[in-house]
């Protein structure tokens, strides 16, 4: 459990690193931090513009029409009043990607070419401003983070190859190796502003002390007064965005301490189903050991090698016949013993004795021992001291030794 409770603090699953400019949001991307600095750095409120700005209207007090969004749209009418407003002497600011068509063939002294707003991919960017006063020693970094990993990115910027054929007068406020973030335009007694590094207005940058300085840069063209905060939604358009944390889950995921309270739940939830929602298995009854047959086993071969005891005459007629077989398979001498016509036994050739200790080179002596030995196994009685084993293990070592004898020679 205490392995668990360590793995959910050290998540940030719950953080949404998209780039959603809401007012409302405090992820890394949205806009929240921006929403509640802004009346105080331009000593004025902060209204939302969710009706169209001709039903609305733009007071004549107020200082700028900021438009914070990835494209503004508008409705019939509606651009025409803020041009007409901006050429009183006010200003609008837009914090976009791109502007609107329609506002862009307003401005534009020719058609605009849309190889302006252009896209270029790189992990970092280094900005500076241009104006007097404005100047840095050194470049601000710009990137963008996702979590722990500052990934290559699509950057929108301006290229300002194009720029001074569509829009005669324009004027970059900040610079980067690859394009131009910020431009100024002048309209009527009014002026333009187009950001189209949303990132650098974003809750993750204001945290950071490059992000902070840029940002106060930026928002130092601001004129004193009134913001009307427009994301571009209007309920002819469509309809307003939800309302943020509607759902009940949205609202415990957002929420440190219930985030935690609701992962650990779910985990213990996964670890009852795994090891106690499983059928329960009836209990097996104790059954008795199983006896060792193997001592009953061994007592049985005991008692028929006893029963067995000194009746050994089929192993001492095969010894005899595996010798006498060896000896006429090996030296064509057959030493079988030999009946007469009346089937009494004859006895053993001389010359038999002497052919074998001449063919096997050995002593007559031990060869006429061996045969000797051979024919009398079984059939005289045993010595003093000596039983049938002990008659049946000699006999057996004898003819293995000249078994041996006859392979080495």
């Amino acid at each position: 459990m205490l392995a668990v409770l360590l793995f959910m603090n050290q998540r940030r699953s719950g953080w949404d690193w998209g780039n959603t400019l809401d007012p409302d949001s405090y992820q890394p991307y949205g806009t929240a931090i921006l929403h509640e600095l802004l009346p105080g750095f331009v000593e004025g409120e902060v209204i939302r513009v969710e009706e169209p700005i001709t039903e609305s209207g733009l007071s004549a007090e107020a200082g700028t029409y900021f438009f914070m969004g990835h494209r503004p749209r508008y409705l019939p009418g509606e651009l025409d009043s803020l041009l007409a407003w901006v050429a009183s002497g006010h200003t609008a600011f837009y914090a976009s990607s791109r502007w609107a068509d329609s506002l862009s063939i307003k401005l534009g002294a020719n058609t605009p070419d849309p190889d302006i707003w252009t896209w270029f991919r790189a992990r970092q960017l280094y900005l500076n401003f241009l104006d007097s006063g404005m100047v840095l020693q050194e470049p601000h970094v710009i990137h963008h983070r996702v979590q722990d990993r500052r990934p290559e990115v699509h950057w929108n910027l301006i290229d300002t190859a194009y720029l001074y054929w569509s829009f005669p007068g324009a004027r970059p406020l900040a610079m980067t190796e690859l394009g131009c973030p910020l431009l100024r335009m002048d309209y009527g007694d009014g002026h333009f502003y187009f950001l189209t590094t949303t990132e650098l207005l974003s809750n993750r940058s204001l945290t950071e002390a490059q992000g902070r300085d840029a940002a106060e840069r930026i928002l130092s063209y601001l004129p004193t007064g009134d913001v009307y905060w427009d994301r571009g939604h209007r309920s002819q358009m469509g309809g307003m965005p939800p309302p943020p944390n509607t759902t009940p889950l949205r609202f415990v995921l957002e929420n440190e301490a219930l985030r935690k309270a609701w992962y650990l739940l779910l985990t213990m939830l996964l670890l009852y189903v795994l090891f106690r929602s499983r059928r329960r298995q009836a209990a097996i009854p104790l059954v008795d050991p199983k006896e060792n047959h193997s001592l009953a086993f061994v007592d049985s071969v005991a008692q028929l090698h006893a029963a067995q005891r000194g009746g050994h005459g089929d192993a001492l007629a095969m010894l005899q016949n595996h010798f006498y077989d060896a000896v006429l398979r090996r030296f064509q001498i057959n030493l079988r013993p030999k009946r007469d016509p009346e089937g009494k036994l004859l006895p053993p050739d001389p010359r038999d004795a002497r052919a074998l200790a001449l063919r096997a080179d050995l002593e007559q002596e031990e060869v006429q021992s061996l045969l000797r030995l051979v024919r009398d196994a079984g059939t005289a009685p045993a010595k003093a001291g000596e039983s049938n084993d002990y008659g049946l293990i000699r006999l057996h070592q004898r003819l293995q030794a000249f078994y041996q004898h006859c392979d080495n020679r």
